[in-house]
């Protein structure tokens, strides 16, 4: 059975050490960081300054669009407010273990 373990947390609480050792452990596991999309997406529209809910919303809206049915898969979520996207259903509490 394939796992999708959501990771949340402050910065520094070891949600990137705790991702890598999950990645090692489970086969053909993928490691999705919101930073990482934020960084891509960013760089795509040319963003600069602080960053709008509603663009990290959008982040993590493709983020989880990549949620693959059939394998393994760590999200990362970073300093981000968890509650309001479960609340907006941008994040789906159903779709991890």
């Amino acid at each position: 059975m394939n796992k999708h373990i959501l990771l949340v947390g402050p910065p520094a609480a070891g949600k990137s050490t705790i991702a890598r050792i999950l990645v090692g452990a489970l086969t053909d596991c993928s490691h999705l960081n919101l930073d990482d999309f934020i960084f891509r997406l960013s760089e795509e529209k040319s963003v600069v300054g602080p960053l709008q809910d509603a663009f990290i919303d959008e982040c993590v809206s493709q983020m989880m669009l990549q949620l693959i049915k059939g394998r393994n898969v760590v999200v990362e979520l970073p300093h981000h407010d968890y509650i309001s996207l479960i609340k907006s259903g941008l994040i789906v509490l159903n779709d991890f273990d």
